[in-house]
């Protein structure tokens, strides 16, 4: 909610968001809708939690953003956790466009924040986002993430869509 205008319920614990949120990105001429997901628990692809539907609705998303809480006990594993139920599911979540961004980064020290980004860095093979969205760090370079992200995808998309026309007199 931090770049959106969406108005999610925010707690201090984990599982806060029970149902798909939307909010808009605006940035000058272009926006992106971002849905905040509940969080997947362990057989959510199982549909253990009523996971199924909200990696449902992951499945209309083009990128993934995954915020890693830099608070809870063993952030790697809350991340392999995600993907464990992503790839179970199945239907392409495993191969969509990831964006890692560790989060409430102001609540841990740089040095447990840096142990932190470095096992995720090394399990993932993708960087990693630092942001506290209390005290605003991270978010605008997140922004740029994003649309360059999506910028790419729908370039390649439209490359390819003009590669497979066939051409005709």
């Amino acid at each position: 909610s931090a770049i959106t205008n969406a108005k999610p319920k925010i707690g201090n614990y984990p599982y806060t968001t029970l149902t798909p949120q939307l909010g808009i990105i605006r940035n000058y001429n272009q926006e992106i809708v971002l849905a905040d997901i509940p969080g997947l628990i362990n057989d959510a692809h199982k549909g253990v939690g009523i996971g199924t539907r909200f990696l449902g609705h992951i499945e209309r998303c083009k990128i993934l953003l995954h915020l890693i809480d830099a608070k809870s006990v063993n952030p790697l594993k809350n991340y392999k956790n995600i993907i464990k139920e992503i790839t179970k599911y199945g239907k392409g979540l495993e191969n969509k466009k990831q964006v890692l961004i560790i989060s409430k980064a102001d609540l841990v020290s740089k040095e447990e924040l840096k142990v932190i980004v470095k096992k995720i860095e090394e399990y993932s093979k993708s960087s990693v986002l630092v942001s506290s969205s209390i005290n605003k760090i991270g978010l605008n370079e997140l922004i740029d993430v994003l649309f360059t992200k999506l910028e790419k995808l729908d370039n390649e998309k439209n490359n390819k869509e003009t590669k497979e026309k066939k051409w005709s007199p």
